[in-house]
Formats: C-alpha cells, structure tokens, sequence
C-alpha cells in the first residue's frame, strides 16, 4: 500500500473517530491487509447506517467526496433474514 493511500486511510478514520463514529475498512482495500492483492479504485468503508449525517460531514469535513452510499449490508442481512424464514 503507498504511503499516500496509508495517510488518507489515516485522515479518514481520524475525522470518523473525531465525530465518534465506529468504522471498518472493507472491500478490495481490507482484503490487502490479509495478502489477498486486488485493484480498486475506492474506499469502502462500514458504518452503522444510524450514524449516516456524522459520517458525511466527517468525510466531508476533510475534503473527501462520498461517491456513492450502497446499503449492501442491510440488503445481505434482509435476504439472510428471509431465507432462514423460508428454511423453518
């Protein structure tokens, strides 16, 4: 990982930590930390959707732009839900 990356990495969770908002790197960028390589061209981040305002002005605060919000999770969790209900 560059040194650039790893310094904007640091701004971002400084500015999340600054506004008490928890967060975990996910995506092709948390997947180099465990020596699987992918290209990526973005920052995936979790948060705890309850704390979306805090964490765009957070973001937003240091200059980062917040491309795009997927609510992947909550989908994930909704069709886990259903499928446990279907399997009863």
């Amino acid at each position: 990982m560059s040194q650039g990356l790893l310094k904007t990495l640091e701004i971002a969770h400084g500015a999340l930590a600054d506004y008490g908002v928890d967060h975990a790197l996910i995506g092709g960028l948390a997947l180099g930390g465990h020596g699987v390589h992918r290209a990526t061209l973005d920052v995936d981040l979790l948060v705890d959707g309850a704390r979306r305002t805090e964490t765009l002005t957070a973001l937003r605060a240091v200059g980062f732009e917040v491309a795009g919000e997927e609510r992947q999770v909550e989908r994930l969790l909704a069709a886990l839900e259903a499928r446990g209900r279907a399997g009863a």
